[in-house]
């Protein structure tokens, strides 16, 4: 459902796509403090929704690299250097959403 959004093919479409991104603002007042919160909480959910997509995308690649090494070393320890760092990515991101959330679950109950 994401990529078609991303992959929009004319402007009425890209429009639409960023509809559910931006957030509406009142035509008289204009935008405030609310607005811009939800703003980054909806660019927060779309990073979030995206992260897995280039993880695996670099755990592929560097599996690949793996595989066409050939015995070079240098090759099989770069292809294992980007799956490690994608997974490394992949802890970081999701245990600092694990800790933001067991924080606000203490302070606010």
């Amino acid at each position: 459902m994401l990529i078609p959004r991303v992959l929009a093919q004319d402007a009425e479409e890209a429009v639409e796509a960023a509809r559910g991104l931006i957030p509406a603002c009142d035509p008289e007042t204009g935008c405030g403090w609310e607005q811009f919160v939800q703003l980054l909480k909806n660019g927060v959910d779309l990073i979030f929704k995206i992260v897995p997509f280039v993880a695996l995308y670099w755990i592929v690649y560097g599996g690949f690299e793996i595989l066409t090494a050939g015995g070079d070393k240098g090759k099989f320890d770069k292809g294992k250097g980007k799956i490690q760092n994608a997974i490394i990515g992949l802890v970081l991101v999701y245990g600092s959403v694990l800790i933001y959330n067991t924080i606000k679950g203490v302070f606010s109950g």
